[in-house]
């Protein structure tokens, strides 16, 4: 058994079958259950509770929001953040208090590299404004704007000029953090892309690519494993159905929209470089970003 907290305990079988987000979980409501006081959950934990997804991240400890003036410590289960918050950026699940999605995002924003961070607003935008996609463009814009005159007030403080760029660049029409991240690096490497790209299929069904290389004419997929053996993804149907269906879907769209469709998986957004190697693999380059592009980028 592995010990989460006071008196609370988890079978090593059930904690090596959690991803990051979920073992951030399982600790956070450990320390809620048997902690003297009611812990706000903020950072990484909040992400985890609001279904955010956390990129690269390894780090088991939870992460807490207290007051400046409390004299406890940060402990090595526990990460306390001294920040202050008002009680507008508090929420709580099934009885557990965490900052609001907006206040994780900008806390997230402002500590977490680029990449997790995109993928945590991403992720808040599609839950907040695509149920659907393309379902609700306008009211990501009209968020875009208010967030960002809330991040201007931040001023030069830590984190601030990244948390502006986290909250201009985030797309919520990624439907994950491969596709966040992919963007991200599309965009770091000079390579135009419009995403969610629509193409007519048969019999009146509309397939949508993740990109379309607006440059190379040619298409871009991020390939994930969860898209073949997920069971949320699946919805029940074998793997190898799964895979007969995106092949057929492949060749419609290539031999409709008469463009190749290059693929990319997790191992490839590693790092810039074999990103950049990958699609170099397929001639695909890009053109060095000007300074006034790569001050907006995460």
């Amino acid at each position: 058994m592995i010990p989460l907290g006071r008196g609370c305990y988890i079978s090593r079988r059930h904690w090596e079958g959690l991803y990051v987000e979920g073992r951030q979980i399982a600790t956070a409501l450990a320390h809620s259950d048997t902690a003297a006081r009611q812990p706000v959950f903020s950072h990484y934990t909040a992400a985890a509770l609001w279904g955010f997804p956390l990129f690269r991240f390894s780090d088991t400890r939870i992460h807490e929001l207290t007051p400046s003036p409390d004299s406890v410590r940060s402990s090595p289960r526990v990460f306390r953040h001294r920040l202050q918050f008002a009680e507008s950026e508090l929420s709580q699940i099934a009885g557990v208090s965490l900052t609001s999605p907006l206040r994780t995002l900008l806390d997230i924003a402002r500590s977490a590299t680029g990449e997790l961070a995109l993928g945590c607003a991403d992720a808040a935008l599609r839950q907040e404004f695509f149920s659907s996609r393309l379902s609700n463009l306008a009211g990501q814009e009209a968020w875009r704007e208010d967030t960002l005159v809330w991040a201007a007030s931040l001023g030069r403080q830590r984190g601030a000029n990244m948390a502006r760029r986290v909250v201009g660049f985030a797309d919520g029409r990624a439907e994950s953090v491969l596709e966040s991240v992919g963007r991200l690096r599309f965009a770091r490497a000079g390579i135009r892309t419009e995403i969610q790209v629509r193409v007519p299929g048969p019999e009146r069904k509309d397939y949508f690519l993740d990109y379309e290389l607006l440059d190379h004419n040619a298409f871009a997929e991020a390939d994930g494993a969860v898209k073949y053996f997920d069971e949320g993804m699946t919805k029940g149907r074998d793997p190898r159905q799964v895979i007969l269906e995106e092949k057929e879907r492949e060749d419609w769209i290539r031999g409709t929209q008469a463009k190749p469709i290059y693929r990319f998986g997790m191992k490839d957004l590693a790092s810039q470089a074999a990103f950049e190697k990958r699609f170099a693999s397929f001639h695909v380059f890009g053109r060095p970003n000007p300074r006034d592009i790569r001050d907006l980028l995460p």
